[in-house]
């Protein structure tokens, strides 16, 4: 591992995703027990993806200068598109191409999010004792309401942050996003679409998390061929890196680590209140509504199997009904995978759920037609 090299990512861009770096990401990032901890572990840099007039403004902020002193800092400029998802996976995308080639360890971070001191150390140690990708998840809070709590808490003469894990949990606790309760087992406004599925937690300070979406922070690039670079990269022109980028690059899962406490790694992002709302559809949660998300277009089998982890975010101590908690729904998620599709009607849901409009009916009226001709040959289904 000491002949390793490592790039921290940061794909950052325009006046408000700047602000957030400049004044929450980086200084959390700066805390003794993460960069600065974890840069000593492995030789590494810092990677800056973003427009040109935005370099300037990173550049000539004082928290800059922090950083720089711990590890070399580059800067790549891009034209982001119109979408920013997209425009996100262009950007990692230009990331993954240099540490393919420089053979380095890639650490995907966002500028809109907040770890705890020592996070970045340990998942860093994980890649020491020979893992090959890091997967975590992480709740959204509200942003208007959160970055006032932020500005009280005490900073050093340079403005660095350092928040251990179960305070900034018990305070993201008190200001969750709206968007959480449409994941939580029971609630009557459950998504049609459950990425992720919540429990809360034995004692009300935090959730058990199953989630089919898991967002890849460390990926070893050190050893990728070239089939599996050209798959991985055509992934990110219509997905995210959490979607099928993972799958192509890493073969053995017991080479994938995944973050299952918050005492471990806490990660957590700003969204604001309004964001995330539209174009939702709610209903109950039932194993139904699971099934149909985890046999979806959207979900493969490597996310299937991140799924049957159970994550652990919590304030207080994980005692006997914790363990309860993972084995009640770790039963759950086994009836939720284990589907054989021997009933047309699941069968059919399952179609309905992954297609609408025009390309519903071509099927429809596909099926319709297969149908009636083994009707008309005598054959009955």
């Amino acid at each position: 591992m000491s002949q390793r090299k490592c790039v921290y990512v940061m794909a950052v861009w325009g006046v408000s995703f700047i602000k957030k770096f400049l004044t929450i990401a980086l200084p959390t990032l700066l805390a003794p027990d993460n960069l600065p901890l974890a840069s000593e572990l492995i030789r590494s840099r810092f990677l800056i993806v973003t427009t040109k007039p935005d370099i300037n403004a990173i550049r000539q902020s004082s928290i800059f200068e922090s950083l720089s002193k711990i590890l070399p800092v580059s800067f790549v400029d891009f034209e982001p598109d119109k979408d920013r998802h997209l425009s996100l996976s262009k950007a990692h995308s230009i990331a993954i191409d240099s540490a393919i080639k420089n053979k380095e360890i890639a650490v995907f971070l966002a500028p809109d999010c907040i770890i705890a001191n020592g996070g970045l150390y340990n998942v860093m140690q994980v890649m020491k004792g020979g893992k090959r990708a890091v997967m975590t998840t992480g709740l959204r809070v509200i942003e208007e309401s959160f970055e006032p709590i932020l500005e009280t808490l005490p900073r050093d003469e340079k403005g660095i942050l350092s928040i251990e894990s179960r305070l900034i949990t018990r305070l993201v606790m008190e200001n969750l996003h709206p968007e959480i309760k449409r994941y939580i087992w029971g609630s009557q406004e459950f998504t049609k679409y459950p990425h992720l599925c919540l429990w809360k937690s034995p004692h009300d300070d935090g959730f058990l998390i199953r989630a089919f979406h898991l967002h890849p922070l460390i990926v070893d690039l050190g050893v990728v061929t070239i089939d599996s670079k050209e798959q991985a990269l055509n992934a990110l022109s219509s997905s995210t890196v959490d979607g099928n980028f993972i799958g192509y690059l890493i073969g053995n899962l017991d080479d994938i680590y995944i973050v299952d406490d918050s005492d471990f790694f806490s990660i957590y992002s700003l969204t604001p209140r309004a964001d995330r709302e539209d174009s939702v559809q709610y209903g109950y949660s039932d194993i139904k509504s699971l099934r149909l998300m985890a046999y979806s277009n959207t979900v493969n089998s490597l996310h299937r199997y991140f799924f049957t982890k159970a994550i652990r975010v919590h304030v207080k101590e994980i005692d006997h009904q914790w363990k309860e908690l993972e084995e009640e729904t770790g039963i759950l998620a086994n009836q939720i995978l284990n589907c054989e599709l021997q009933d047309f009607v699941d069968r059919w849901s399952i179609i309905e759920y992954q297609f609408t409009g025009r390309e519903l009916l071509r099927i429809t009226i596909s099926r319709a037609i297969q149908r009636l001709g083994r009707i008309l040959r005598g054959q009955f289904v």
